[in-house]
């Protein structure tokens, strides 16, 4: 298949891989897919620039010999002999599906999606996944990308064993930042974008600990080196700014949780209790709480506790068994819920008092990854039993399950109209297939 320029007659560009022969195709209003139709009985939807599949429609029992699309490009109606058929190309039963290095992040304004390709950038729009920019630099495996949170800006962890900011309009670095002297793993912006914080795993027998850096995210001078605890068994450490960027809150090598001072690294408040099996950290929204979350590989043990962040007394904490694998603690967006998935199960507290719980069940394996949509009126769950789960927060009802795989990570836009789930790849290691689903149908 050719494509022509409409004036001067040359052939632009040649899509390979149509076999078969196609009877219809439509352009996008937009232009930067098409629709082709044909003998197969199906439909595939493809890049412009590229001629890449991007999602194959399927239903038809006939030929394909007619597309149109929609005048917002949201639809597309198609005929084939006696059937027409009317397809929303953005339903959350068909997403479309990407490929990454790197753990996919939506920019703030959620136009954008930022995923890795090795040792390059790829930012997408955020609708269809199509690449608009690459950003190259880096001389290894890029493994973390993270917007500013005006957009302006984007941050880069990398083998090469440093960090990148970059100006996305300009698609240049700013600042190369380095001090990490093995592969950085994480990188994320504070929420008001004064600091950054990166990390890289840890070593002298802490298989699961890891090194966290804090830098000034204007000037890239550093700030802190905060070494893992030097424990011979497995553990995790977590960490969190404060939301107004003032403090940090981390666990330290004396086996205590300390909020420090950004600025100064000075210990202000002291949590009570101790990091032994911490796997994670999270201040409210408000800042006037710390919740942590505990993995206990045996027996029973406190896998949550929700602390004073100015007193560091323990306002509440939930005992009972972890099963080993507590992933990760979110407050709801306004503060008003904490939640834990604990195995199969996701969990939800008042998270001022620790009563009123919730229990969400459904999933048949681990539950890998949870987290509120923006409104905080739905939650969104990953398990290991290849489902993705949508809920009613405010009383625990199963919405929507999606046949996905195996999740390790999901993330939602600003608006919550758009999720990215991800799945490691099982014959290509430390990279994900992603899948973007449009999440207009499960809006409350």
């Amino acid at each position: 298949m050719q494509l022509w320029d409409a004036e001067s007659g040359e052939s632009v560009h040649a899509y390979p891989g149509f076999g078969h022969r196609i009877n219809t195709l439509a352009f996008s209003p937009d232009g930067q897919t098409f629709a082709a139709g044909g003998y197969e009985n199906d439909i595939r939807i493809c890049s412009a620039e590229t001629g890449k599949e991007i999602k194959r429609l399927t239903g038809h029992r006939s030929m394909v010999n007619g597309l149109c699309y929609a005048p917002d490009g949201h639809q597309i109606v198609s005929a084939a002999n006696n059937e027409i058929r009317v397809w929303d190309i953005a339903a959350p039963n068909t997403p479309i599906e990407l490929q990454s290095t790197t753990r996919p992040r939506f920019g703030p304004n959620g136009d954008r999606i930022a995923t890795g390709n090795e040792m390059a950038i790829e930012l997408r729009d955020a609708r269809m996944g199509q690449v608009k920019q690459t950003l190259r630099g880096h001389t290894g495996r890029v493994n973390d990308v993270a917007f500013s949170p005006d957009g302006d800006r984007l941050a880069s962890a990398s083998d090469d064993g440093t960090l990148r900011v970059w100006d996305l309009e300009s698609r240049t670095t700013l600042l190369t930042l380095k001090g990490h002297d093995k592969p950085v793993t994480t990188v994320a912006y504070s929420p008001k974008g004064t600091w950054l914080v990166s990390s890289d795993p840890a070593t002298r027998g802490i298989p699961n600990g890891i090194n966290h850096r804090i830098w000034n995210a204007t000037t890239g001078d550093p700030i802190a080196d905060l070494t893992a605890p030097a424990r011979t068994h497995t553990i995790r450490t977590g960490f969190a700014f404060s939301p107004d960027d003032q403090f940090f809150v981390s666990s330290d090598p004396d086996q205590v949780i300390h909020v420090r001072d950004v600025r100064t690294g000075e210990k202000r408040v002291q949590l009570d209790g101790t990091n032994s099996y911490l796997t994670s950290l999270a201040f409210s929204p408000g800042g006037d709480r710390i919740a942590g979350a505990f993995s206990w590989p045996w027996g029973d043990g406190d896998y949550l506790k929700v602390w004073n962040a100015k007193t560091g007394a323990v306002l509440f904490a939930i005992r009972g068994r972890s099963g080993g694998w507590t992933p990760r603690v979110v407050f709801s967006p306004d503060g008003s819920r904490v939640m834990v998935p604990v195995e199969r199960n996701i969990r939800t507290w008042d998270a001022r008092t620790g009563g009123d719980p919730h229990e969400m069940y459904g999933h048949t394996s681990t539950v890998a990854f949870t987290e509120y949509l923006p409104n905080g009126k739905r939650i969104v769950s990953g398990g290991r039993d290849g489902t993705l789960k949508i809920w009613n927060a405010d009383v625990g009802e199963e919405l929507l399950s999606l046949d996905h795989g195996d999740t390790t990570f999901v993330t939602a836009n600003h608006d919550g109209t758009r999720l990215l789930s991800a799945t490691r790849n099982r014959t290509r290691p430390l990279s994900y297939t992603l899948k973007l689903w449009h999440a207009d149908a499960w809006k409350p």
